[in-house]
């Protein structure tokens, strides 16, 4: 795996991310402009349940078999085949705790489309099979399904909608069928690279490899739905709805870390053993693309969050949402540090350091979202997020430090820097013009200053 594979992948990632940005500010604009604030509230909460716990019954299964695949290809078939018996049977556990929360925490307004979401934990544990595409750096089928998903959710709000059928119980049905499509799809397709029969063989041995990965997986997923979580029960569905407003576009930026670090993580596992150098200046090399975007985009993000909230909910029904999205524009920063340190981490066998960060992180979380939502509310929620993702970014850069020795932002903070100089003056200057256009402007002037920084990287100090 060469830089030039690399940079196609993350290419192919960022793209395939991009596009479903789109689809996801168009499933926002007709969901929440079609739902009352309160079903806006409940749908937030029954997805936002789904997504924690399809994320945590993967236990880290899926981020260990793919590094050790990398590291070792002959083991590839034995590896999926105990990865997809791993993942459905703890993703069958999952469904059912999922299906008691629903019952527990909503009662009489639990509805088929709410136990139809649930079922969405079981069919992604059929997304293991995408390593087979990870560890060969084949990521174009995988993100077109993951685009056709969210273009059929967003098709089918459209459908209902223009039916005036478009309900909660509707939306949650429709979120259901969308996002089967994707793991279907991945390994119906992952079938003709790999065997694909799941096996209890290696099964239990990958548990106990995945499992400081799986609990800290376990501990970021709580941390990033707390909030939401703790609103709708202490606070009510109206305000999870603001604060759901401001996380749905938060959760689209957030992911892209995430998405390219899938490519990344394999590399930097081989070139660790390899070419130590190599990997030091890959990592240093992402570090500095990602502060960069997060940077200019917060600084954009001042000044278009109202028009933002505006175009896509209204801001006289969700003006409050603007303080906790530049709140979480906050949060953003510190994920681009600390997605980056954290898979590094991971890459060089460090997941029991990264288990523990995220521990400590999830307990700063409930705390912080205790003292700050009852005054505060959805801000509040959105304060806490920021404090937990700060803590995350220096503790994991401090841990890749111990093994490194070096701090790589010698040169990842001044081009940060610039980034964020531009995206603030740029969108400063066209915040009254049409938003596609402030936008639009404003990402390309951060685009030129990554693509600068590529054309002039030198070797990481």
């Amino acid at each position: 795996m060469s830089g030039a594979p690399l940079g196609r992948s993350a290419a192919i990632l960022l793209a395939g991310r991009a596009a479903q940005v789109v689809l996801g500010l168009a499933q926002v604009k007709v969901l929440f402009a079609a739902l009352s604030k309160a079903d806006a509230g409940r749908f937030a909460y029954v997805t936002s349940l789904a997504l924690l716990l399809a994320t945590i019954s993967d236990v880290g299964t899926t981020t260990i078999a793919a590094r050790e695949a990398a590291r070792d290809p002959k083991r590839e078939a034995a590896l999926v085949g105990a990865l997809l018996f791993s993942r459905l049977a703890t993703a069958a556990s999952a469904t059912a705790v999922f299906a008691a929360l629903l019952f527990g925490t909503l009662g009489g307004g639990a509805s088929l489309g709410g136990l139809l979401a649930g079922l969405t934990i079981l069919l992604g544990a059929l997304s293991g099979a995408e390593i087979v595409f990870q560890v060969r750096q084949r990521f174009f089928w995988p993100t077109a399904l993951r685009v056709l998903s969210h273009a059929a959710l967003v098709a089918g709000l459209v459908l209902l909608d223009t039916r005036g059928s478009l309900g909660l119980d509707g939306a949650l049905c429709v979120f259901a069928a969308a996002s089967a499509v994707s793991p279907l799809g991945v390994i119906l397709l992952a079938r003709r690279i790999a065997p694909m029969r799941p096996t209890r063989e290696g099964a239990r041995d990958l548990l106990r490899l995945s499992l400081p990965q799986g609990v800290a997986t376990a501990f970021v997923m709580l941390y990033f739905h707390m909030g939401t979580i703790l609103l709708r029960n202490w606070k009510g569905d109206e305000a999870t709805a603001v604060y759901g407003a401001a996380m749905k576009l938060f959760g689209f930026a957030v992911l892209a870390p995430g998405l390219v670090m899938v490519s990344v993580i394999p590399v930097l596992a081989r070139d660790r053993s390899r070419d130590p150098l190599a990997a030091r200046r890959l990592y240093a090399r992402v570090l500095r693309i990602f502060l960069a975007v997060a940077a200019g985009g917060l600084a954009a993000l001042v000044n278009l969050a109202p028009p933002i909230i505006d175009f896509l909910y209204g801001l006289d029904r969700y003006a409050d949402s603007v303080a906790p999205l530049l709140l979480l524009g906050v949060a953003l920063l510190f994920v681009a540090a600390g997605s980056v340190a954290s898979g590094a981490l991971v890459a060089y066998g460090g997941q029991s350091t990264w288990m523990r960060i995220a521990g400590l992180a999830a307990a700063l979380s409930v705390a912080a979202n205790v003292a700050l939502i009852g005054p505060f509310g959805p801000a509040g929620a959105a304060a806490a997020t920021a404090l937990t993702e700060g803590t995350v970014a220096v503790l994991a850069v401090l841990a890749v430090r111990r093994l490194e020795g070096a701090l790589p932002f010698s040169r990842a903070t001044g081009w940060a820097a610039l980034a964020a100089v531009l995206g603030f003056g740029v969108s400063y200057v066209l915040k009254d013009e049409p938003l596609v256009v402030s936008v639009t402007v404003s990402a390309l002037a951060v685009a030129a200053v990554v693509y600068r920084s590529e054309r002039g990287r030198e070797s990481p100090e």
